[in-house]
């Protein structure tokens, strides 16, 4: 047939083939199958392009979904008005109305997502931070809160990933490097001895206290060791943090919260320091008394017996001193852990 030469008969065959309705007719009812399908694709297009803009952005905003509902319907509102300015022109009120909702929907949808799969990676970073924090309360105290060695190596291994991989790893670095100084600093004092110190039977083979005075030497040099390669992890630690491979928008936020915690861990770090300092320095002056008192005392059945009250009450009363440090420095170090603990629990009723 030639459409460029229009005749009766043509027209009448025409309508006949389309059920009765006009060549024309049919030519525009096709037209107008064509445009709604792209617009419906085109849509769909867009509804999973804020899909995808609102899952990778979930960190520059709220991490409230609520609040990033209201936020989407003006993002929506915008992005519905572009698209009925591009394509969705001479469409049907129907077309427009669903095709705001499915914008809208793909911005809820990858918010939701994005939010949830969030926590389900922040949820297993911070229980493998958590467990490996147990570990070294376990391991590594006693139930006084007094310091123990850890025999049992933290489990380092990395459950999470992306930003929340990267802190978890740096974290469990930090613990790990901790409890190693740690480590170090009860080996130095168990080879010489050091729980040994006020024992009766030794001291009565030490009558002039030269083993004795070593002994707080070789600790004095322990702790001072301990003192200045923690003030150097603690003032590296500030430092690496710095240069984490995180993202702009997560690294803000985390370096922030970072900091207060780590003043946090600073000064409760220097105040158990400031009581094993205290300690051992009243521990010199008591060797002092009994180097002072030589020939004054002796041991019997496992105790240190003086010949005079006076001696027995000065002695006593450095005794009593030492014992209330001893208490203040567990009282403190347990008071540490429980705050870790409720930290640790606050985050859990957060990601519920």
């Amino acid at each position: 047939m030639h459409f460029h030469t229009w005749r009766a008969g043509d027209i009448i065959v025409l309508n006949d083939i389309k059920g009765g309705r006009g060549m024309l007719s049919g030519i525009k009812s096709f037209q107008f199958n064509t445009n709604t399908k792209t617009q419906i694709i085109l849509v769909l297009v867009v509804s999973v392009c804020a899909f995808i803009w609102a899952y990778s952005n979930i960190l520059k905003y709220s991490m409230d979904f609520a609040h990033n509902a209201g936020r989407y319907l003006a993002i929506s509102m915008f992005v519905w008005f572009v698209a009925n300015a591009i394509f969705l022109r001479g469409s049907t009120s129907l077309i427009k109305t669903l095709g705001f909702i499915v914008i809208y929907s793909g911005f809820l949808a990858g918010s939701f997502v994005g939010l949830e799969n969030y926590k389900s990676n922040l949820g297993d970073g911070l229980s493998s931070i958590k467990q490996a924090f147990e570990e070294t309360i376990e391991e590594g105290y006693d139930k006084d809160g007094y310091a123990v060695e850890i025999k049992k190596p933290i489990n380092t291994h990395i459950e999470s990933s992306g930003d929340i991989g990267v802190v978890e790893k740096f974290v469990k670095s930090n613990i790990s490097q901790q409890v190693e100084m740690q480590n170090k600093y009860l080996r130095r004092l168990k080879d010489i001895q050091w729980e040994t110190l006020f024992d009766a039977n030794r001291l009565t083979n030490d009558p002039e206290l030269k083993e004795s005075k070593y002994m707080l030497r070789q600790a004095e040099n322990a702790l001072s060791e301990y003192e200045t390669t923690l003030a150097l992890f603690i003032e590296d630690v500030e430092h690496r943090v710095e240069s984490l491979k995180l993202s702009p928008e997560f690294k803000a936020g985390f370096i922030m919260e970072f900091k207060k915690s780590i003043n946090e861990s600073k000064t409760d770090a220097f105040k158990l320091m400031g009581y094993e300092r205290e300690i051992l320095e009243l521990t010199g002056k008591m060797i002092a008394f009994l180097d002072s008192n030589k020939g004054g005392w002796s041991s019997l059945d496992d105790t240190i017996v003086f010949e005079t009250d006076k001696q027995v009450n000065e002695y006593n009363s450095l005794l009593t001193y030492l014992e209330l440090l001893s208490a203040k420095q567990s009282n403190l170090q347990l008071q540490i852990m429980n705050n870790k603990r409720k930290a640790f629990d606050k985050a859990d009723k957060f990601l519920k």
